[in-house]
Formats: C-alpha cells, structure tokens, sequence
C-alpha cells in the first residue's frame, strides 16, 4: 500500500513538472510571439501596433529586459518621452549591464535637450568594451556635442564612430559633410571613395564625389562621375535632377573661369606691350636717352604683371554655407582673441573665413602653429589677395 502510495506521489509529481514545463514554454512563445509582431509593426513604422504588441509581451514576461527595451524604443519614435524612460530604466532595472538600454536613455535625453544626461549615459555605453554598438553612442555623443555647439567634440565623436565602423554611413557622410564645410576637400573626398570602393550606394557617393572636385576646380574629374551617375540604368529621377543640377553648376563655374584666365591673359599682354613701347622709345635729352627713368618703367610694369599671377597664402579658420554662422564665428574670434585681420570670402556658395595674406608658406605656417597653441583648428590655402 505504501509503495503504491508513493508511486502515486512520483507521478503526480512528474505530471506536475510536466506541466509546469509546458506552461513555460507556452508563456515563452507567447511574449516572443508578441515581441516578434511588436518588432515586424516597428519596422513597419506602425507604432500604435508595435505599442500595443510590446506591452502585451512584458505582462507575460515582465523580466526580459529587451521588451522593455523594444517598449521604450517604440514610445520614444511617438514622443511619449517620459513612459520611453520608464521603460528604459525598468530594463536596466532588471539588468544593469544592459548596455543597449543605457544607450538608447542617453538618445532620449539628447532628444529632450537634456545634455549632461545624454552625455553621461552615451558615454557610459561608449566605454563598455564588450558591446557590439559603440559606433552609434559615439554618433550620439556627437550629435549631442553639435546640439551643444561643441565643434571639436562633435568633429572628434563622429571619428571615433567612422573608426569604429568605417561602414556606418551616418557617421562617414556626416563627417565628410563637415570636411567640406570646413574646405578640407581631401579628406571628404577619401571618404566619399572609400564607401564607394565598397558599394555604398554608389550613385550618392558617385554624385558627393563630382560635388568635391567642382569645389576643388577639377571640372573634367567632377563631370566625368557625373556622366557615370546620368549613364546607369536604374537611378531615380530625383538623382538625375540633382546630376543635371550639379553639371549645370559645373559648366558654368568652368566657362567662368576661362574667362578670368582669358582677361588676365589679355591684360598681362597690354602689359607686354606697354613695355615693349618702353623699350623702342627714345626721349630726346640732348640726343641721349633716359636710361634711369626708362628703368623704373620698365619695373614698375613687371610688377603690374607680377600682380596679375600672385597668388597669397592664408589661414581658413572655419567655412559654412551659412554667411551667419561665418560672421558668428569671425566676431567671436575678433572679441576672445583681439584676432585681425580677419576676411570672409564667397566660394562656390560656401563662405570661408580666412586670417592674413601671406606671400610665402612658410610664414603661413608659422602663425598656423600659433593659432593651434590656441586650440584654433586652421589650415593653408592659396588666394588672389
């Protein structure tokens, strides 16, 4: 009797392990089952459906961290800031190595204008070794910085992130963007060949590309990448406008400067000429001529020429298509640092803020090296005056 009794025991016990074990399973497949669609409407951009499948999968499983996470995430995207941080804190709540959710906080921070939040969380995330995402909280970190109009810490967090991923496209092309603002052309364009060089919608880099050698006046290499963007098949036709846009803009620019060269060349020539008459002229002085004037002459019309084809080396300190901004910059440099004299010129729609006229490089770079002593980020180009 008492055998059968305990065998009895054995197996209500196992039934009931039995069943405890398909009840798990069955809850286990209904919040990923929730998740999955949460996760499928997401995508979708269907937030309400996303919302309300998210939630569903955390009254089943209200310990997974990720669904909080997935929840927070789906709030954040309808502006339902403070339940996006409820959301996120649960999961870190439950799982304080979730590096995923302490950067998504720090995202929802930099949202809501609270940067010294955004900027302790992002970095926390940043500076965790084992996570696989450290290129977007460097990215964030840097949007947070530019909110903040910190350029060297925006310029310096976006690097970080191309570094970490060369194929992250909203770091490169942002940093590029930046390269050319500031007219640092080489840089942007080694960008723009790099993610070309790896098939990164090609037809956008094709089109980055021309657009650097219009601004570097290399017009042959700037249609040539815009004769291969209007030759492919499959581009759109916003693309082709903004191709027919660009080599409008380049053919332009092109004649425009053939013309320049063509007016300083027929300048320099009444020059030539007007030295020439110099030359054969005789002034009559008791027969002799006047060898000391027809000398200062002749100097002062090689100077004339020598002007013509003088280029100046100067300092850009900062570039914008955006003529306030520049002038912001010029009047903060000219009230910190008493810095003069101080230019901005109009190039191709971007405007540049240059410091000094040098007449060798030399003397450029020198005072290069004194404006980086100040942490002035600044480099040499060649100009007409």
């Amino acid at each position: 009797m008492i055998r059968r009794f305990s065998l009895l025991l054995i197996s209500l016990t196992l039934f009931s392990c039995a069943d405890l074990q398909k009840q798990d399973e069955e809850k286990k497949n209904l919040w990923q089952y929730y998740y999955d669609m949460g996760n499928a409407s997401f995508v979708a951009k269907d937030y309400s459906s996303a919302i309300a499948n998210y939630y569903k999968a955390v009254q089943e499983n209200p310990k997974e961290p990720k669904l909080w996470n997935a929840l927070g995430l789906a709030y954040m995207e309808v502006k339902e800031y403070e339940k996006a941080e409820n959301a996120f804190l649960r999961a870190l709540g439950i799982d304080g190595s979730y590096t995923l959710a302490r950067m998504n906080l720090g995202i929802l921070y930099l949202r809501k204008g609270e940067y010294l939040k955004a900027i302790n969380f992002l970095e926390n995330a940043a500076q965790d070794e084992t996570f696989e995402k450290r290129h977007e909280a460097f990215y964030y970190l840097a949007k947070v910085y530019q909110a903040m109009n910190k350029e060297d810490e925006y310029i310096k967090n976006l690097q970080k992130s191309a570094n970490y991923n060369p194929i992250f496209l909203p770091a490169q092309l942002e940093l590029a963007e930046v390269y050319k603002n500031h007219g640092e052309y080489d840089k942007a364009e080694s960008i723009y060949l790099f993610l070309l060089g790896n098939n990164i919608d090609p037809h956008r880099m094709q089109l980055m590309l021309a657009q650097i050698y219009y601004e570097k006046g290399d017009f042959k290499k700037a249609k040539d990448y815009i004769g291969k963007v209007l030759e492919s098949k499959d581009i759109n036709q916003d693309m082709k406008s903004l191709a027919y846009d660009l080599l409008t803009k380049v053919l332009v620019k092109e004649q425009e400067e053939k013309l320049k060269a063509r007016t300083i060349d027929r300048t320099i020539e009444s020059k030539k000429d007007k030295l020439v008459e110099y030359n054969t002229e005789k002034v009559d002085k008791g027969g002799e001529l006047k060898q000391k004037e027809k000398e200062e002459s002749k100097s002062d019309i090689f100077r004339e020429i020598s002007l013509e084809r003088k280029k100046y080396y100067s300092i850009q300190l900062f570039a914008s298509n955006n003529r306030s901004s520049v002038e912001n910059y010029k009047e903060k440099l000219e009230k910190s640092l008493s810095l003069s004299p101080l230019r901005i010129i109009e190039d191709g729609g971007l405007y540049k803020l240059l410091y000094g006229s040098f007449d060798t490089r030399q003397q450029a770079e020198k005072e290069k090296k004194n404006l980086e002593d100040l942490n002035i980020q600044a480099f040499i180009i060649l100009t007409d005056k």
